[in-house]
């Protein structure tokens, strides 16, 4: 099993809470990180696709599966999780208990906060670890999982992509 995470692209600086930008919650940067996102995903093979329930989350993975052309629909995470206090930790541990359940790869779009509470329990690192790394704006991050749900192999925070699908990078 691949889980991808993506974190959201770059929200518009003026969303903070402004009602009136629900329509369009990224920036032109972030509209362009998610194009250039959705290019790197657009041929592997995933299965299910989840997203935090937030705009900006929301609208990049609106953009990643419009590039993928395939008639493909996304879970909402916290439509069917409410954790109180125990926030991203908690929905972290039931997301995991449920996911043991498939053998499918899937794609998370979520906060940083979310995707690297995931990758240091996948790791089985203690959750004081996410203070050594980031996950920056459109960064994609990768864990594939034995039979067995061991990890194998993983990388975190990359941005290789975004320079790669610039129109100014030689193909």
């Amino acid at each position: 099993m691949e889980i991808y995470f993506v974190r959201f692209a770059k929200a518009n600086e003026e969303f903070k809470g402004d009602e009136s930008l629900l329509n369009d919650p990224l920036s032109n940067i972030g509209k362009e990180q998610a194009r250039r996102t959705a290019k790197a995903l657009k041929d592997k093979e995933i299965s299910k696709f989840y997203c935090e329930e937030n705009p900006a989350s929301i609208s990049t993975l609106e953009i990643i599966l419009k590039e993928r052309g395939k008639n493909e629909i996304f879970e909402r995470l916290s439509n069917k999780m409410d954790f109180g206090e125990l926030g991203d930790e908690g929905k972290a541990d039931f997301f995991l208990k449920n996911i043991k359940k498939t053998d499918k790869n899937f794609l998370i779009v979520s906060t940083s906060d979310f995707i690297s509470t995931l990758i240091v329990k996948l790791l089985d690192l203690p959750l004081s670890e996410r203070d050594y790394f980031g996950i920056k704006n459109s960064s994609i991050s990768w864990i594939r999982l034995g039979s067995n749900f061991e990890v194998e192999d993983f990388y975190i925070n990359d941005f290789t992509h975004i320079v790669k699908e610039s129109p100014f990078f030689p193909k």
